[in-house]
């Protein structure tokens, strides 16, 4: 009895041991499978009964063996021939990128799995927080800025690159967009701006004070930060149902819209996204290896009219995040780093095939003002905004809008001084059939055609190059009747589209970065920016045939390893490149035992993640 006793504790001291070394070693996500025998242990060792000693042991063996073909896998079996394209060096490489968020932990919502493949490829990755997410109080607000840097360092961005505007998670005054206090103050009555001891907020780091609460400083600071990194490209959150994610959003789009004006020759790419609609609040469907989903989060009216999904732009993310398990993601440490956030419990959610954005032309001529002639009234006062909201924490944002009420409505658009004119953008509302497009340039009215796009837009290219400093327009529905329209974007020349990449993706569109099967054949189909086109299919360099947009595409599988490269016809640096790999039964089987486990230990064990959580934090 003794000596069973004795081997349960020394089973316990190994599996303990092995663990505290692993978790420095190779991260805790690789190990958290020996949690559950440990606890088992200790209950066994404190039970004087001897076939529960018998039961516990055999137990024990039987999970330490499930760990080995947990080991087994990740080291042996995991599929290293990840894919690749010229949407690496086109989009990826070498460029200063920029994430806008609102709190600490959406840097997870917005860009897990597309920061890291950004690193990868040696772009500059800098992450902006514009609140400190301190809900509660400044304990909880530092806990948070230590568990966003400690996350981001696990997905390779420096420290350094982590800047902090300082400002309040929620505030007393509730709607600030639109409060009569000069000053605002936190839930919990702070009314400046801060960050950490060793890690300032941006306003202290650039001026020495820490900035009060208020609405000017809150966009000066945007500004400035804006200035201060001049990103390539920027990636924002969007209008979400969450007030500070509305605030951040409509603050970053005025101060766009101030610095277009100010630095005509800066023109990043900009591409916004929904934080819980297509993230937080998402399916979970990371076991599927799913692409995000239309039809996520129904019960969340947070994406806005003129965002089609048709228009959305697929990014694809690192593979080695999109793993078989979980815990093999590179990803999964950056979420265990937001423990109090329990941000780990939404990896599934999360965690898709691609991230979508839709993108935001910053190649356009700026206005200063538009004006309705029949009102006098202002009707655009920010031409990089596309929303209309009086009250961010009560209502839903709509499409900014110019509602047309008699025959005379029209809309001035005053640019400051004179530019040159060759395209018309102008943005729909849903329920509009517009039929032609009335201008003046100074001269009288004329009536130009225009061509309707699925993204609900006309478009009017102008038959020569107009040189004005305003333009005075109106819409024509189809019975000739004046009607309304949204917000409108003026071109100089004829729009260039933005770098165009393709992505493999399987018969559903869901993208692909290494096919493992076990069946002599498989279907492929392909994803295009620009959604049309002709494309080469090769297999280990050999031309097989050659398809369409949209089409669907058989690969035999005959052979253990096979490269499939798609390019397109007339541009064959426009490509996309995976690895299939022939599966065998065993591993298969063991692929699947180790997936059930997995899912297994998460819900016996519910509290299993705040263990895993508590040793990332300490180890």
């Amino acid at each position: 009895m003794e000596l069973l006793r004795l081997s349960l504790l020394v089973i316990l001291i190994i599996n303990i041991a092995g663990f505290i070394c692993f978790c420095n070693v190779t991260t805790l996500k690789k190990t958290i499978c020996i949690i559950p025998v440990c606890m088992f242990a200790v209950v066994s060792a404190l039970i004087p009964f001897n076939i529960f000693l018998y039961i516990s042991i055999i137990a024990i063996i039987l999970l330490d063996f499930m760990v080995v073909l947990l080991y087994v896998f990740l080291f042996c079996f995991k599929n290293k021939d990840i894919s690749s394209g010229s949407y690496d060096k086109e989009q990826f490489s070498n460029k200063k990128i920029m994430f806008f968020v609102p709190h600490p932990d959406d840097e997870l919502n917005l860009g897990a799995g597309l920061i890291e493949r950004f690193i990868e490829f040696g772009s500059d990755v800098w992450v902006v927080f514009a609140t400190n997410g301190d809900y509660i109080d400044l304990e909880n607000g530092k806990k948070r800025i230590n568990e966003a840097i400690r996350s981001l360092k696990a997905m390779g961005v420096l420290k350094n690159n982590v800047i902090l505007l300082g400002y309040a998670n929620d505030w007393i005054q509730g709607d600030i967009l639109n409060s009569t206090e000069k000053v605002f103050s936190s839930m919990w009555g702070n009314t400046k701006t801060y960050g950490l001891q060793n890690h300032q907020d941006f306003h202290f780091q650039s001026h020495g004070v820490h900035a009060e609460y208020t609405k000017d400083n809150y966009l000066n600071d945007i500004k400035e930060v804006l200035q201060y990194i001049k990103p390539d490209s920027i990636f924002c959150v969007d209008m979400d149902t969450h007030p500070d994610h509305r605030i951040t959003s409509l603050l970053f789009e005025q101060a766009m819209s101030e610095l277009l004006i100010e630095q005509r020759q800066w023109k990043p790419q900009v591409f916004k996204g929904f934080a819980y609609r297509y993230a937080w609040f998402a399916p979970r469907d990371f076991y599927t290896y799913c692409s995000t989903l239309e039809n996520s989060s129904e019960n969340h009216s947070d994406l806005l009219p003129f965002y089609t999904w048709d228009s959305r732009l697929r990014f694809p993310i690192h593979p080695k995040v999109l793993t078989p398990l979980k815990r093999s993601s590179s990803a999964y440490q950056s979420f265990l780093a937001h423990g109090s956030q329990g941000a780990v419990d939404f990896f599934d959610c999360i965690i898709n095939s691609d991230k979508i954005y839709w993108e935001r032309r910053t190649d356009i001529i700026p206005y200063k003002t538009a004006v309705s002639l029949s009102t006098g009234d202002t009707v655009f006062k920010n031409f990089f905004c596309f929303t209309e909201i009086n009250n961010i924490v009560e209502e839903r944002p709509t499409q900014a809008k110019f509602i047309s009420t008699d025959e005379n409505d029209a809309v001035v658009f005053q640019f400051g001084k004179q530019e040159q004119i060759a395209v018309i953008w102008i943005h729909l509302l849903s329920s509009n059939n517009i039929n032609a497009v009335m201008l003046d340039f100074g001269s009288g009215w004329f009536s130009y055609p225009v061509t309707l796009t699925e993204e609900n837009k006309a478009v009017v290219v102008l038959p020569s190059t107009i040189i004005t400093d305003k333009i005075s327009l109106k819409s024509i529905d189809i019975q000739n009747h004046n009607t309304s329209f949204s917000f409108v974007e003026f071109f100089s020349t004829i729009p260039e589209k933005s770098s165009r990449w393709i992505k493999i993706a399987d018969k559903n569109n869901n993208f692909i970065y290494s096919a493992i099967t076990q069946n002599d054949q498989l279907q492929f189909s392909v994803y295009d920016t620009e959604k049309d086109g002709c494309y080469q299919i090769l297999t280990d360099g050999q031309t097989q045939y050659e398809i369409k947009a949209n089409e669907v595409f058989s690969i035999p599988v005959t052979k253990k390893k096979i490269t499939l490269r798609v390019q397109l016809v007339d541009n064959s640096k426009v490509f996309d490149e995976i690895k299939i790999c022939k599966q065998s039964k065993l591993t298969k089987n063991i692929m699947h035992v180790l997936y059930k486990f997995e899912r297994l230990i998460d819900r016996m064990f519910w509290n299993i993640t705040k263990i895993e959580t508590w040793f990332v934090q300490h180890f």
